[in-house]
């Protein structure tokens, strides 16, 4: 792992992409946000409040003219200056196909 990454275990890109985030135990219940940075492994978006609980959300996001869908989880949650919330999203399945449009991206 190089210096850039920290700790992390995938560089992370800032990219921004339009999400859509339901929870999967509230399927019909969805919000959309943006990503503030996407690696091989999660992402970040920015939320007007932090997801409640540590639950799998289902996220769509519009890359490269593809829909990546991706179930994922909450490992953290931060409150930005401006009152808005920066939640990281580890992916938890992703279908090979989506895989590797990801890794298309980012190069």
């Amino acid at each position: 792992m190089g210096s850039e990454t920290g700790h992390r275990r995938f560089e992370r890109f800032p990219i921004e992409c339009t999400v859509m985030i339901e929870r999967l135990d509230e399927p019909r219940e969805g919000a959309f946000c943006a990503t503030r940075d996407l690696s091989r492994g999660g992402c970040s978006v920015t939320l007007p409040e932090p997801v409640e609980g540590s639950g799998w959300l289902r996220l769509y996001i519009a890359l490269d003219h593809e829909v990546l869908e991706a179930e994922s989880r909450v490992v953290h949650a931060r409150r930005l200056e401006e009152g808005r919330y920066a939640v990281g999203l580890e992916f938890l399945k992703v279908d090979p196909f989506h895989r590797a449009v990801v890794q298309q991206v980012l190069g």
